[in-house]
């Protein structure tokens, strides 16, 4: 058995190991969170608003797999991420939004994003989900969304949308922010190379 010191050093050194690891976007590099069963994302990407994209595409048929975490602007509030068929904008994203309840617990739900100033109300979206949930993490403040999507199978990027808001109201995301940043939450993912 090692000294306590020697074992103590070797838990901080792979601690560091492994965020510095997670933060690249790098196909080798595998990023594990825990939800029911071990999930593993091979691709990781640094995100605006606090957020983070983890997500492993299936190349041979079509499924993507995320891990969408961010912290709600407020306590009582929201965050999604989505896609969007038709451009970069937000009218027309696919979204899975994600808030807290007042029991505590965690839902998300699947919104067509259709105005820019109305609250959203849950609905189909022209995405197929075959798996959807989310966590609160106490620590952090923040919500973590899992889904798996089914896209085309010959798709090879797409066009993501995120967002935080301050506030739900039964089931009904409130309008985010209009800052700079909570406009510029947008982006090409390409889901092959892992770049944004």
């Amino acid at each position: 058995m090692g000294s306590p010191l020697f074992l103590a050093l070797g838990v901080v050194v792979l601690l560091f190991s492994w965020d510095a690891a997670a933060q690249n976007s790098d196909l080798s590099c595998p990023v594990k969170f825990t939800v029911d069963e071990a999930k593993t994302y091979h691709v990781r990407n640094n995100l605006s608003l606090g957020a983070t994209l983890s997500y492993t595409y299936h190349a041979e048929n079509g499924f993507l797999d995320i891990a969408f975490k961010a912290p709600p602007a407020a306590s009582g509030g929201w965050v999604g991420w989505g896609i969007n068929p038709h451009g970069l904008q937000m009218i027309g994203t696919q979204a899975l939004i994600a808030f807290r309840l007042g029991n505590g617990s965690t839902v998300v739900d699947t919104y067509n994003v259709t105005s820019k100033s109305a609250a959203l109300n849950p609905s189909k979206i022209s995405i197929p989900v075959t798996s959807k949930s989310a966590v609160y993490e106490a620590s952090s403040g923040k919500i973590t969304i899992f889904a798996s999507l089914v896209l085309d199978s010959n798709q090879t990027s797409v066009n993501q949308v995120w967002q935080v808001g301050s506030s739900v109201t039964n089931f009904s995301p409130h309008v985010h922010s209009y800052d700079d940043a909570n406009l510029s939450s947008l982006g090409t993912l390409d889901l092959k190379s892992g770049a944004t």
